[in-house]
């Protein structure tokens, strides 16, 4: 994919043109690497295989298309994850960058500590999980979100499920979020 004539950018870590796949898959600054590797953890965390995402996965993952094993069928939970985290992956991932390249352009060097950046994707995933526990009310009427679907799209990946009632899309927000086991899997420097 050419950049547009007279809007390129050079990556101020790298030295290449900046392309969407070089920001979101090849970049070397920090934030993309960690944003994917807390991303890869927890979809393993749904005993799902992972490959490395391509541009296309990331474009097409509103079509709930993920890795599977050969044959294997997909689930509509496990599409509806992969159709929430890596857009929200993706988007992180941009405006990590935008601040870095954008709103702190007058610093050299300038670049988010690995702990900001956990607590970000952290913070984006939670904030998607606890929207899909609000939308499940039922004074959304025939809008709301199927309690069973949103159960079995974040089954796995919450903190302390075990600990938690059946049901715990019916938890108060502040109690239910995503396991911060996940994190872990990032040294947070």
């Amino acid at each position: 994919m050419n950049p547009v004539p007279g809007f390129q950018h050079t990556c101020q870590t790298c030295g290449v043109t900046e392309t969407m796949e070089h920001i979101l898959l090849r970049c070397k600054a920090k934030g993309r690497k960690e944003a994917w590797t807390l991303t890869k953890t927890l979809w393993k965390r749904r005993k799902q295989p992972w490959t490395d995402v391509a541009l296309e996965d990331i474009m097409t993952a509103g079509m709930g298309q993920y890795p599977t094993q050969e044959n294997a069928k997909r689930k509509e939970s496990s599409a509806r994850l992969w159709r929430i985290i890596i857009p929200e992956t993706a988007h992180l991932i941009w405006k990590l960058r935008c601040e870095r390249v954008i709103g702190h352009a007058d610093e050299d060097g300038w670049e988010h500590s690995r702990r900001e950046i956990i607590r970000r994707w952290y913070a984006t995933i939670n904030r998607r999980l606890q929207i899909d526990m609000i939308a499940t009310n039922k004074r959304f009427g025939h809008l709301a979100k199927n309690r069973a679907l949103v159960w079995s799209t974040w089954t796995g990946t919450i903190g302390d499920e075990l600990g938690l009632q059946e049901d715990w899309t019916r938890v108060p927000r502040v109690l239910v979020g995503i396991d911060p086991g996940i994190c872990v899997e990032v040294d947070p420097g």
